[in-house]
């Protein structure tokens, strides 16, 4: 693997060819490269530019066979976009690629936002034509951007969940991956970074970031694909409802929901219009949950930090002599409200020092580091609640609709949900 001064050794030579080369006006970095390295894995991005069209062949053949003389070169492809614009690819035997450009003067414009010349045999010629002949295209508006992607991204859904319906995973995951590059593109827009979105996405809001990770994960079956598109799609509504407004998103939103469902479902994927997948994003963005407890005689309603698992058991940690504590001691079960998520749950101690408490202490520790000393004193102990039900408040489909995660199906026929009722008018 190279490093970056055998890198900067490259180029010095590079450029040091170059000059001796008849016809070559002058030499441009680009790509990262213009601006210092993004860092020590950069590759190496040139244009040498040539002084009349006709020399460009011969320039590329002569430069070309002067890096092979000087350097291993383990891969070499070339494209040849115009007679008088050629890009070869070499890959050296340190695994550094070069990409190096030979182009026309008269055909020379700037597709990149950053270039820096390292030579100009005519001082100022190459600035002032970059300056001046530049085809980087203007960035669209993000509302623009984000009301163009409303257009045509149901296509892809519908394309993902027909491909679930028979069965085609990786043809599934392709439809996705679409979905998933328009979110990344309006990740990054939101943020005003750019144009290179791949080389930005890393960098935009962590949350985010990690929620469309997450649309990667899972396996590849009916449930796993079913609930990645569930998550892709409500992350994307999500960053369109910020951008555009709930009320001019709502529609697609739903006719996108609706479609996903009424696909699937008859197919036996249970699509969970609250997903798991969902429920762990929400559950990503808050640190804090309300929980209420009693014991038939002493209601209490407190504030707690938490974490989760993977299975969505939450944790938190507390005194055992409090009323929350001394209430779930008489009655497990408790009510939780935590962002636009209300969970119905059972809560135990995790027995101190076992090792179920060591492996679940990690999950909370790994949110909570400032916590763990308080771990270490008489009385304080690590508290885990299983979900029954998970309910999600969403008024888009409705003013008092709430999406429903079924665990426990028993415990949800005894509480008898209001949508079993019949009411009528006063």
């Amino acid at each position: 693997m190279y490093s970056a001064a055998e890198r900067e050794a490259v180029l010095t030579e590079l450029q040091a060819l170059a000059q001796g080369i008849e016809g070559i006006r002058g030499l441009i970095l680009v790509g990262s490269g213009a601006y210092g390295f993004r860092d020590a894995y950069s590759d190496l991005d040139v244009v040498a530019v040539a002084e009349e069209s006709g020399q460009v062949p011969r320039i590329h053949e002569e430069l070309i066979s002067l890096l092979k003389r000087h350097h291993s070169v383990v891969r070499h492809k070339v494209y040849r976009h115009e007679p008088d614009i050629y890009v070869s690819c070499l890959l050296l035997g340190s695994y550094l690629e070069l990409d190096v450009g030979v182009w026309a003067f008269d055909k020379l414009r700037a597709t990149k936002p950053h270039w820096k010349i390292l030579f100009d045999k005519q001082p100022s010629s190459l600035e002032e034509r970059l300056q001046s002949k530049s085809s980087i295209p203007s960035p669209k508006l993000l509302e623009d951007k984000a009301r163009e992607s409303m257009g045509f991204l149901w296509q892809f859904v519908r394309g993902a969940a027909i491909s679930l319906k028979r069965g085609h995973f990786l043809r599934a995951d392709k439809e996705m991956g679409t979905i998933r590059d328009v979110i990344a593109e309006l990740l990054v827009l939101r943020e005003g970074k750019g144009p290179d979105i791949g080389k930005e996405i890393d960098k935009v809001n962590p949350e985010l970031r990690n929620r469309l990770i997450r649309t990667y994960e899972g396996k590849l079956d009916h449930q796993g694909s079913c609930d990645k598109l569930m998550a892709a799609v409500e992350l994307y509504y999500d960053i369109l409802n910020e951008i555009l407004g709930q009320e001019e998103t709502a529609e697609s939103y739903q006719i996108s929901r609706n479609m996903i469902r009424d696909l699937l479902k008859p197919y036996g994927v249970d699509t969970m219009e609250l997903s798991s997948e969902k429920i762990k994003n929400k559950l990503e963005n808050e640190k804090l949950l309300n929980l209420a407890t009693t014991n038939g005689k002493y209601p209490d309603n407190s504030v707690v930090c938490f974490a989760y698992d993977e299975n969505i058991h939450l944790y938190f940690g507390s005194y055992s002599d409090t009323l929350k504590c001394m209430n779930i001691s008489q009655n497990p079960h408790v009510a939780i409200t935590v962002g636009t998520l209300q969970i119905h749950g059972l809560a135990k101690v995790v027995p101190y020092g076992s090792e179920e408490y060591i492996s679940k202490r990690a999950i909370y520790d790994k949110r909570f580091p400032q916590y763990v000393s308080v771990f270490e004193k008489v009385a304080n102990e690590l508290y885990e609640i299983a979900p029954l039900v998970i309910w999600n408040y969403n008024p888009s489909v409705g003013e008092m609709n709430r999406d429903e995660f079924i665990v426990d199906d028993e415990y949800y026929k005894t509480i008898s949900p209001y949508k079993f009722h019949e009411y009528e008018e006063r």
